[in-house]
């Protein structure tokens, strides 16, 4: 029988028979895998095991989990075992034809070679762990320097680079592309929009630090160069201009003008001009995107609980050939979300879910005409969650992402009733946590330059969409509500009972696992102040702030002063946890207490830290988002405690209810379990 909960603690297990389904073998550990420069993912330890039967190996560790190059392996000598001590070269010579012949046995390692084997002394040793194995991410720690002194020469044995021109870079790079499995239709193609992930991007790197000239300045290919420039022609275009030691990195005015050349191509809509129908003709209609996501899935959850909705459409991603259901995508969806019994629901008439196959990418949604027609007719609300979480892709790899906005706000200013259906935007505080430290409070009000916004694609991607969805109110008469809203944690009970592993919290608490060390606070912009928000408390949050509470509808709270009273122009709301709490004195120590075990350092050392450790997709994925990480330090990269931003939610608090009677998360356990949920998961 396979182990209870084996994959938990991140063993390997083989199936140990050909026709009995249930034996299963151990075969290590998760951290056991390399990842060969194709990209493969091998376990090496049956080469291993078969090198150290020889009477010289005491032991051999295959290396290139942390680099996508060419792999190689250290060989621990078994002391003077011949009796006649034999220099390094000479050891190597008499094992190197047991290595070729195990290498014609495993393919995936046919590219090592002998300048890849680091023969180690005599009077080293390999560290062991419990289960008779080695611990094989502390031993490339520990031995990291030599490991990086066999790759510098091998650099140094390649030889010149090709000195290509523009024309002939961008022809390279297409057949480079081709041969990692990527087809792009032409030189503007977008790399992300095309297929290429973070691994792929890291792959083309490496192919092009081994083989393009960049005059001697190869530092200044940066890690994430490849999705940082976007596409065919502004890669060749850097490459050159690192090459010609031209000045690229124009930084900031770049990423401004980036954001301005999308804010002009979606920001163009129709005036609304009003119909027939009402609100009280037919009820609410609630037109939801994102709905199996984290968020999205609470959201529905609570709107599935308001009578007075009558139906909710969710928009799903269309699911190709796979042959699946709107109805099937959602339900596999919501169970995943710990949501099982919310769809179908058979006990319940109204709301009524109804699931729509959508590309929300395209001006028309992806629906049929019939469709729109009806949404124009009916919809009464859009609420927007469904987005691209992945702060290591650069702004303009969310294109799409931006016109989804645009083919909203084009769905609701197209509506036949009276008014605009209402449409509310989940943003992020990302977009303002470069506002200068002489503003004390972001308030609830837009953004009042690109300047304020995180560096990140992400954050980026959400400013340009705050101000097309100004912009649509102002010029167009929409009606809007930007939902400015901080880190989100999983909530408790019902729904998502685990973090997304690929948010800013646990990417950086799981570099502990890796370089041993946490920060002492949050970067320069986030400090040392958690205002991090339940996601089931969220949701309600917005349900209340978009009026769609049967309980508290719409009713703005001053101290009792304006009980009653609308406040229909508010556009923007910051959703933040109103009673924040400490990062170094609540929840360092409760990562202690959850079993996490680390040396807390500086932010600037953390960074620094983190910046000599490996690019490893799997076990140091903080490592992905190092320019994410170096960006919190500033320009001037010095540490300032007044940089801290913070967030005014009287507005939020105002209309919400929830919001406003949040109680402190350190009460209690709370913080102890969300550690757990980083830490185990």
């Amino acid at each position: 029988m396979e182990p209870s909960d084996s994959y938990r603690k991140s063993d390997l297990f083989v199936a140990s028979h050909h026709t009995l389904p249930n034996p299963w073998k151990f075969a290590g550990r998760g951290d056991d895998r390399i990842t060969t420069s194709d990209g493969v993912k091998i376990l090496p330890l049956p080469l291993e095991g078969e090198i150290q039967q020889h009477h010289l190996v005491r032991e051999a560790v295959v290396f290139g989990i942390d680099r996508l190059e060419t792999p190689g392996m250290m060989l621990f000598r078994e002391k003077d075992a011949d009796g006649v001590r034999m220099s390094d070269t000479e050891f190597l010579n008499i094992i190197w034809p047991l290595i070729e012949d195990l290498k014609d046995y495993m393919k995936a390692l046919a590219e090592i070679t002998k300048e890849s084997v680091l023969v180690m002394p005599e009077d080293m040793t390999c560290p062991w762990a419990d289960i008779i194995s080695i611990k094989r991410t502390q031993a490339y720690s520990e031995f990291a320097s030599s490991i990086d002194e066999l790759y510098n020469r091998l650099d140094n044995l390649r030889g010149p680079g090709l000195m290509l021109s523009m024309p002939e870079l961008e022809i390279w790079i297409f057949l480079r592309f081709k041969e990692l499995g990527i087809t792009l239709l032409g030189k503007k193609s977008d790399f992300f929009g095309s297929g290429v992930d973070s691994l792929k991007a890291i792959q083309m790197r490496e192919l092009i630090m081994k083989s393009i000239d960049l005059g001697g300045k190869a530092e200044e290919c940066a890690p994430l160069i490849v999705l940082d420039t976007g596409n065919v022609e502004k890669l060749a275009r850097k490459l050159v201009a690192i090459r010609e030691g031209e000045d690229v990195e124009r930084g900031n005015n770049d990423q401004i003008q980036t954001m301005e050349g999308l804010i002009k191509d979606f920001c163009f809509f129709e005036k609304h001009v009003p119909g027939s129908h009402s609100d009280s003709q037919d009820g609410k209609v609630v037109v939801l995107t994102g709905a199996t996501g984290s968020l999205g899935s609470h959201v529905l959850a609570h709107l599935a609980t308001q009578s007075d909705i009558r139906t909710i459409h969710c928009l799903l991603r269309p699911t190709g050939s796979t042959g699946i259901s709107p109805h099937d995508s959602l339900c596999i969806g919501l169970q995943k979300r710990n949501f099982p019994g919310l769809y179908p629901m058979t006990t319940r008439r109204f709301p009524d879910i109804q699931p729509q196959s959508s590309d929300i990418f395209k001006p028309d949604l992806g629906l049929s005409r019939e469709m729109i027609r009806s949404l124009r007719m009916h919809a009464t609300h859009i609420i927007h969650c469904a987005w691209e979480v992945n702060c290591a892709l650069p702004t303009v790899s969310f294109r799409q992402q931006v016109a989804s906005v645009q083919n909203l706000l084009k769905l609701s200013l197209t509506s036949t009733r009276s008014e605009p259906a209402h449409f509310l935007f989940c943003s992020s505080v990302g977009v303002a946590m470069r506002t200068p430290s002489t503003i004390p409070l972001v308030p609830e009000t837009p953004i009042p330059s690109l300047t304020h916004c995180s560096p990140t694609g992400y954050a980026q991607s959400k400013l340009i969409s705050e101000r097309i969805i100004e912009k649509a109110v102002a010029e167009y008469g929409a009606r809007a509500t930007i939902l400015r809203i901080g880190q989100i944690i999983p909530g408790g009970g019902r729904g998502t009972p685990k973090w997304n592993q690929n948010e800013m919290i646990p990417l950086l608490m799981r570099s502990a696992i890796s370089i041993g060390v946490l920060p002492s606070r949050i970067g320069t912009r986030f400090g040392d102040t958690c205002s991090w928000v339940d996601v089931n408390k969220l949701a309600e949050s917005i349900i209340e702030i978009a009026g769609l509470s049967s309980q508290d509808e719409g009713q703005i709270y001053d101290n009792g002063k304006n009980k009653g009273h609308r406040e229909e122009s508010q556009l923007v709301y910051n959703i933040v946890h109103p009673r924040p709490f400490s990062w170094f004195n609540d929840f360092l120590p409760s990562l202690k207490l959850a079993g996490l075990q680390y040396n807390v350092v500086s932010y600037r050392e953390w960074v620094e830290k983190l910046s000599r450790s490996k690019i490893d997709l799997e076990n140091n994925s903080s490592r992905e988002l190092l320019e994410f990480w170096l960006a919190q330090l500033g320009n001037t990269y010095e540490f300032d405690e007044e940089r801290e931003v913070r967030f005014d939610t009287q507005r939020a608090q105002g209309k919400s209810k929830t919001l406003r009677d949040m109680v402190n998360l350190v009460e209690g356990l709370k913080l102890v379990e969300l550690a757990k949920g980083i830490i185990n998961t």
